[in-house]
């Protein structure tokens, strides 16, 4: 049976104006209308007492005009799903034009630059298609649910922009605003109260009688719901898995008495480059080799710079080189101090204890000093 005050609510709102020509309505309406009218008359608010409100009335309360709790929260899982899409491609192109450069410099600000994206994308998904014609996001329109005023009107862009950032309020308090949607009169949350919005039916009109009953509830709507459980099984049970593959790898060391001993380690983890045995010299004899490689061209530029000290300035620029183990050669200092730095490239073709390191070269009283952001036992000269 429907509630007594959703019953109330939907007779009192069904409102039209004073001088407006007579209607026909429904006679599933006028039957609700002379059932309630008689037998709560006494109980209803001021203004909705037998005969209809005038159009432009506050939205009644109720669960027949405006969206729960469990609905609204399948809409915004929808939503979600919408956007993670969008922020996973835009993520891809990130990463790939990282790669593809190898400039860590580049790759940071690219991140931050995708991150205020983000915000943006999300800011102009919700304001706009929720000020738009249809007042509703994808998965608030699957749900059958718009975004209006208190009285039931389209919404601006502005409000809609105060909705979308009042919900980081709704958060910062343990999501306690989002949750005020299930107990509120009007099931609003915190962000709602905060832009004066509700989230009701798409049946809801102002100036037009509020629907009789509220629909159900799809069944999509609450495989949407089970979402977050689902996602947070799936989470636990990867993280399980994870510490007992750490246990196993604590337990495979325990028969010694350092459990880091290259002995006590299993194959693959000791053949990680870098990390002991023979792979790790062999990863050396690797690393000293391709530096070598390098060593010709890096003492052209150094006689360079030289010269160029000699006539009491220092060189400064960045140049680029054919060699596959350098990323850039960056020249600078100031007299009578001059640098030449080597930025190592960051390419898979190289051993890992070689990626992105760098090697400097300054030039102080005609004598060169070598300093080396990697250990200077994979140099194949004298380096600090």
């Amino acid at each position: 049976p429907q509630p007594v005050a959703d019953q109330q609510a939907t007779v009192a709102f069904s409102a039209v104006t004073a001088d407006a020509a007579p209607t026909a309505v429904h006679p599933a309406a006028a039957a609700v209308a002379a059932a309630t009218a008689g037998g709560y008359a006494a109980a209803a608010p001021g203004g909705y007492a037998g005969a209809p409100a005038a159009a432009g009335d506050m939205l009644p309360e109720g669960g027949i005009v405006h969206a729960g709790f469990w609905r609204r929260c399948a809409a915004y899982m929808f939503d979600s799903i919408v956007l993670t899409i969008v922020f996973a491609v835009l993520m891809a192109a990130v990463t790939a034009i990282g790669a593809a450069s190898g400039n860590i410099g580049l790759i940071l600000g690219l991140t931050m630059i995708l991150y205020v994206l983000l915000i943006v994308v999300a800011w102009l998904y919700f304001a706009k298609l929720e000020s738009g014609t249809g007042q509703a996001t994808f998965g608030k329109r699957i749900m059958g649910l718009k975004v209006t005023d208190d009285r039931g009107n389209r919404i601006s862009f502005g409000r809609a922009t105060g909705r979308f950032f009042g919900k980081i309020v709704s958060g910062m308090i343990l999501y306690i605003g989002f949750m005020m949607a299930g107990w509120t009169g009007r099931k609003q949350g915190l962000h709602d109260m905060m832009a004066n919005t509700c989230v009701v039916f798409r049946t809801v009109e102002p100036g037009r009688p509020l629907p009789a009953a509220r629909p159900p509830m799809p069944w999509y709507g609450w495989l949407l719901n089970v979402l977050p459980f689902l996602a947070a099984i799936g989470y636990s049970v990867f993280l399980g898995q994870m510490v007992g593959s750490m246990a196993a790898l604590q337990g495979a060391g325990m028969g010694s008495s350092n459990p880091f001993e290259e002995s006590s380690l299993p194959t693959e983890i000791t053949s990680v480059p870098g990390f002991g045995g023979d792979n790790a010299e062999a990863d050396k004899a690797a690393v000293q080799a391709g530096l070598s490689g390098i060593a010709a061209e890096i003492e052209t530029i150094k006689a360079e710079a030289a010269q160029a000290a000699q006539a009491g300035e220092c060189l400064s620029d960045e140049r680029t080189s054919s060699n596959p183990w350098i990323d850039a050669i960056q020249l600078g200092g100031y007299t009578p101090e001059c640098s030449v730095t080597v930025r190592l490239s960051s390419s898979s073709d190289i051993p890992f204890a070689a990626r992105i390191e760098r090697i400097e070269w300054t030039l102080s009283n005609g004598e060169w000093s070598c300093v080396s952001s990697m250990d200077s036992s994979y140099l194949p000269w004298p380096c600090q």
